[in-house]
């Protein structure tokens, strides 16, 4: 008969599985904004469209609870909902600028602004340790950008990233609010949900005809991507301790850069190493130092 010890290690290390699973497939989303011939704009439009429908499923089948919540709660989920859909435009245009790993790597640093505007939101003491990574941050950012000139595809792409994090924190912030009338799973759902009716209320400012490969590739994106993706973070996070997950979080970048060498053949430069390992350094340190944060990664 198996201990009740012996179950938790069975359940830690599934969740951790699941965990690892869901960081990958948020890293892998950003490579079929390179293997799609969609705007930004229309990939984003797909990924909340079909994300919202297989939310839908989930609920429907009852693989996820269903929200039950008054409908003026759920109706503040709107407007982080339009900054999650500015994010990922902006991230998926850094990505068609420039690279997979430059759009990762530039966007991870979000975590730094959300521990320098936490505080002045909350009213909550400044560390040390925020001033540090915010510092590692800019070094990292500064090395991972070639130069400054505007028309390089790789400063553009770096400009593009830090407008996707500087956008997610806001995200993230306002997440943190919302968290104790919602859900985790109903804060996604629903943000995906408002992302979705603004991208297809602004549709026929932007629509472009798309071969069948490409609707495939944003239904994967939707489904896969994005709602299984939720799916097993959201899972996992009963099991796993916030702090941790924070951390694991922060191999979103790796996975993608990886997947992105691996599948595409995008080569990282020693320059765009160096930037991102001083990143990431600053993302792991931040979230070690703040363990009750945990923000689900794209």
């Amino acid at each position: 008969m198996t201990s009740a010890r012996e179950h938790a290690v069975v359940s830690s290390r599934q969740a951790m599985l699941q965990l690892n699973v869901a960081v990958a497939l948020f890293g892998l989303a950003g490579l079929l904004g390179k293997v799609t011939a969609a705007s930004a704009l229309m990939i984003v439009m797909g990924r909340t469209v079909f994300g919202t429908a297989a939310f839908a499923v989930l609920f429907a089948t009852g693989l996820l609870p269903r929200p039950d919540t008054l409908f003026r709660r759920f109706l503040k989920l709107a407007w982080p909902g339009l900054l999650l859909a500015f994010h990922w435009v902006t991230f998926y245009q850094s990505i068609r600028t420039s690279s997979v790993a430059i759009a990762l790597l530039s966007y991870s640093s979000f975590p730094v602004f959300v521990t320098l505007v936490e505080p002045i939101i909350f009213r909550e003491p400044r560390r040390r340790v925020d001033v540090v990574t915010a510092l590692l941050v800019l070094v990292g950012l500064a090395v991972l950008t070639p130069n400054f000139d505007p028309n390089d595809a790789a400063t553009v792409g770096v400009a593009w990233g830090v407008l996707s994090g500087i956008s997610f924190a806001a995200v993230i912030l306002m997440n943190r609010h919302f968290a104790a009338d919602l859900p985790p799973v109903t804060i996604a759902a629903g943000q995906n949900l408002f992302a979705a009716l603004a991208m297809v209320t602004l549709l026929p400012l932007y629509y472009e005809p798309l071969a069948i490969r490409d609707w495939l590739l944003l239904v994967l994106l939707g489904v896969v991507f994005t709602a299984l993706a939720h799916f097993l973070f959201i899972q996992s996070l009963v099991n796993i301790r916030v702090q941790l997950a924070s951390i694991v979080s922060a191999m979103e970048s790796i996975y993608g850069g990886l997947f992105a060498w691996i599948l595409l053949g995008e080569y990282p430069s020693l320059r765009t190493l160096c930037g991102g390992a001083l990143i990431l350094a600053a993302v792991v340190i931040g979230a070690s130092a703040h363990p009750y944060q945990v923000s689900e990664p794209l």
